[in-house]
């Protein structure tokens, strides 16, 4: 019998193409001065964080599968689990290296980290808001102070 997940999100507000369910969980936005400097230590840096590997059917890439967090701890109240395979980000695939590396730096102009995932088989979705003002990636815009 598998544990009911204690660290779950309200998705109730996404698309109706994908099931939701609502879940009672500590961590219900992320602050966008922590996620700049998530980004900017780098992609290799939030590897670190986390353990994954290629999920597969078939011989066909499915998503990233967790298969641990380094720190439990700072994962905690995110909606996540062991065993979850991760599918995309913000829309965006992330099967290859410059796809999760692109999604990874458009992260500080979203207004929301949305991350589609498979639980047991069921197609999930985590959406949380981010808080404070957008970075532009656009080397053209100058940057808001």
């Amino acid at each position: 019998m598998e544990a009911e997940d204690p660290y779950l999100v309200d998705t109730t507000r996404l698309s109706a193409d994908v099931p939701s369910e609502t879940i009672s969980a500590p961590l219900t936005s992320l602050s966008r001065e922590q996620l700049l400097r998530t980004v900017d230590a780098g992609l290799p840096q939030f590897l670190r964080k986390i353990r994954v590997k290629a999920s597969l059917n078939q011989g066909k890439f499915v998503g990233w599968e967790i298969v641990a967090f380094r720190d439990p701890s700072s994962w905690q109240g995110a909606g996540l689990l062991i065993g979850d395979v991760v599918t995309s980000i913000n829309q965006q695939p992330i099967e290859r290296d410059t796809q999760a590396f692109k999604v990874f730096i458009s992260l500080k102009e979203a207004e929301v980290l949305e991350v589609v995932y498979l639980r047991a088989g069921q197609q999930m979705q985590l959406a949380l808001p981010i808080t404070g003002l957008p970075v532009s990636t656009d080397p053209s815009v100058p940057p808001t102070d």
